[in-house]
């Protein structure tokens, strides 16, 4: 009887183990979005990530984001309203540089596309020790926010 009371005992621990790590593992996936399931809690964390404020309006379009190493990073496709581009590119102009980020993530998408021709911005800026890569251009009569983040 008291064997089976500590085998019920470890195996207990060992689920709560399992839960917690199952809890705790979450943040450390894999996955990608589109404009429909790109939300405004993942925009949110997005702006977070890169230190920037978007403008309301803002929309998401594409996103894949990387947890499953112990640097995390993401490549982010946002659409910006045409009457706020100033103020996002007035936002990035004090960043200094044009260097890439150091995540290779937006070869690994279809939709990484900026039109070079259209560039309106482009920086390479490390606020808070993260590398992050923007890009703002106009494509087809929009305004597209490319966002490269890693957690370094």
């Amino acid at each position: 009887m008291r064997r089976r009371h500590i085998v019920l005992k470890i195996g207990l621990c060992f689920v709560m183990l399992m839960v917690g790590w199952a809890a705790w593992d979450r943040s450390r996936l894999v996955y990608e979005l589109d404009a429909r399931s790109f939300t405004s809690e993942s925009l949110k964390m997005v702006e977070e990530r890169i230190q920037i404020t978007l403008p309301n309006g803002s929309r998401g379009l594409n996103m894949l984001f990387d947890g499953s190493h112990v640097d995390p990073s993401l490549v982010a496709k946002i659409e910006i309203p045409a009457a706020s581009h100033e103020a996002v590119a007035k936002q990035l102009e004090p960043f200094p540089g044009k260097g890439r980020c150091v995540t290779s993530l937006s070869k690994r998408v279809t939709w990484w596309n900026p039109s070079a021709a259209t560039i309106r911005i482009q920086r390479g800026l490390m606020p808070g020790g993260d590398s992050v890569f923007v890009l703002l251009c106009e494509e087809n009569g929009r305004w597209i926010l490319y966002v490269e983040w890693a957690c370094v």
